[in-house]
């Protein structure tokens, strides 16, 4: 009820992106603010609407999409967004990553890993990936692959070549 006030959302959502269903108890929270024109604005802005503190985001940086996780006494919120890169994969790419930033704040990981398996994926990031960032990645490219199987055409960038190369050959 802590993060109602806000937007925030309990129970049934999906998470964009992933397109992911997932059920949330209810001192869970999501809530996706969209598509935002200035991301390091917005970001200031949803803190202090939230009465939170400041947090060290990468600001100016390639990054197109933004997970912030919030706690307050055994309440847990995860609030994401995007901009628009005039790209609709990276969008894809973005909207999939930050879910998984909250698919993992909010202990959601089963759910995922269901998701990938219905896909055909035997890769469990959460075992070969040692950092959330990596994990968060593998979230990104599951939710481009939705949209675009020959997903190896689209992707050539060094960061994501290795979880992309673990994704593929996983594939049964």
């Amino acid at each position: 009820m802590v993060f109602e006030r806000w937007g925030f959302k309990t129970g049934k959502v999906i998470l964009p992106g992933l397109e992911l269903i997932v059920q949330l108890h209810q001192n869970k929270y999501f809530r996706n603010d969209g598509v935002v024109m200035d991301m390091d604005k917005h970001t200031d802005d949803a803190l202090r609407e939230l009465g939170a503190s400041s947090h060290d985001y990468k600001r100016g940086t390639d990054a197109f999409g933004r997970h912030i996780a919030l706690s307050s006494v055994g309440n847990r919120a995860s609030l994401i967004f995007i901009q628009d890169s005039q790209n609709p994969e990276v969008n894809i790419f973005s909207y999939g990553h930050e879910s998984t930033h909250a698919v993992i704040h909010l202990g959601l990981e089963s759910y995922f890993l269901k998701k990938i398996r219905r896909m055909g994926f035997t890769l469990d990031p959460f075992k070969r990936y040692h950092d959330e960032e990596s994990i968060a990645h593998v979230g990104g490219l599951v939710s481009v692959y939705q949209i675009n199987p020959n997903i190896v055409s689209l992707v050539d960038h060094p960061e994501l070549n290795p979880m992309l190369k673990d994704l593929i050959e996983s594939k049964r």
